[in-house]
């Protein structure tokens, strides 16, 4: 995998401008939204999964590496930050990294840097970036229905 870990660093830009271009002709919110808070995070996750690639030839290992645990950060911070912008869904949120994981394996193939241990990486890491994200989102999204009930019912006004 230490040829796909280089491909994936060194062609980062290109792949994102990809992603980018897909996002904004699939995801009706990015098209009203002026940001892709996402694209801000998933330049730095291509870095960590060529990292993990590097450093694990089988996805069994990876699961249990702390260094992995922590990339999420940045993906849960993706996901509460898209419950504050206008027009998005969950089903909006997933779709994107639906786009991110199909921009990944075709730029891959292309590049000869696809085969079964990474499929079963990007998947895994993909799926876990999904599951991060939308619990981020819902947490906020419930976070601000408390806060909204908490103050109609302070002010008496609802």
């Amino acid at each position: 995998m230490f040829e796909t870990a280089r491909i994936l660093r060194e062609n980062n830009a290109e792949i994102m401008k990809i992603w980018k271009n897909q996002v904004v002709q699939e995801v009706i919110a990015s098209k009203k939204s002026d940001s892709i808070a996402l694209y801000n995070h998933l330049p730095i996750l291509i870095y960590d999964i060529a990292k993990l690639m590097i450093r694990f030839d089988k996805l069994k290992d990876v699961s249990k590496d702390k260094k992995y645990k922590e990339i999420f950060k940045s993906i849960e911070d993706h996901g509460k930050q898209r419950s504050i912008t206008a027009y998005y869904t969950v089903e909006q949120v997933v779709h994107e990294y639906i786009i991110f994981h199909r921009t990944l394996s075709e730029f891959l193939i292309s590049h000869n840097g696809y085969n079964e241990n990474v499929s079963d990486l990007l998947k895994y890491v993909i799926e876990t970036s999904i599951l991060k994200s939308v619990g981020s989102f819902s947490r906020s999204i419930q976070d601000m229905q408390e806060k909204l009930i908490g103050t109609c019912r302070v002010s008496q006004g609802c």
